[in-house]
C-alpha cells in the first residue's frame, strides 16, 4: 500500500471519528508503518511488544482529533 493510500485511509478514518464525536484515535501499528502513522499525527504510547499478536513488533500509538 502506497504513502497516498495510506493518508487517504487515515483522512478519512478520521472524518468518520469527528462525525461521530470521538476525541482520539488509536491504533496497535506494526513498527515498521509507525512513521506512517507519526507523519498524520499519532504519538507512541509505551514499547514496542510482539506476545499476542501474530505480525510483531507492534506498539500502540493515538491522535487527538
Amino acid at each position: 500500500m502506497g504513502n497516498k493510500t495510506r493518508r487517504s485511509l487515515l483522512k478519512e478514518n478520521e472524518k468518520q471519528a469527528k462525525l461521530e464525536k470521538c476525541t482520539i484515535m488509536w491504533t496497535m501499528g506494526r513498527k515498521s508503518a509507525e512513521y506512517a502513522y507519526k507523519n498524520f499525527g499519532f504519538i507512541r504510547v509505551g514499547e514496542y511488544f510482539s506476545e499476542g499478536v501474530e505480525f510483531g513488533p507492534n506498539c500502540y500509538l493515538y491522535k487527538q482529533i
